[in-house]
């Protein structure tokens, strides 16, 4: 460690909107699923991140439940 690095604490997250974003999705009922990568559920439907993305399978989802196919045919 360098000089003053045990008195100062370091930040290494990047993407601090994502972790708001996240923190707001748990706090509305989201469960985490894992964590590497961080996968969780909100409203039975499947995130994940992926490269500093939050990316959803809504459309699986919604495929299992009947609703893209009436929705797009």
């Amino acid at each position: 460690m360098g000089a003053g690095e045990s008195e100062q604490h370091v930040e290494q997250r990047q993407f601090h909107a994502l972790r708001a974003h996240v923190d707001e999705m748990v706090a509305c009922g989201a469960s985490i699923d894992g964590r590497d990568p961080l996968r969780l559920t909100y409203a039975g439907v499947p995130h994940w991140v992926e490269q500093g993305m939050l990316i959803s399978d809504l459309g699986a989802t919604l495929e299992m439940e009947g609703f893209a196919h009436d929705a797009w045919h």
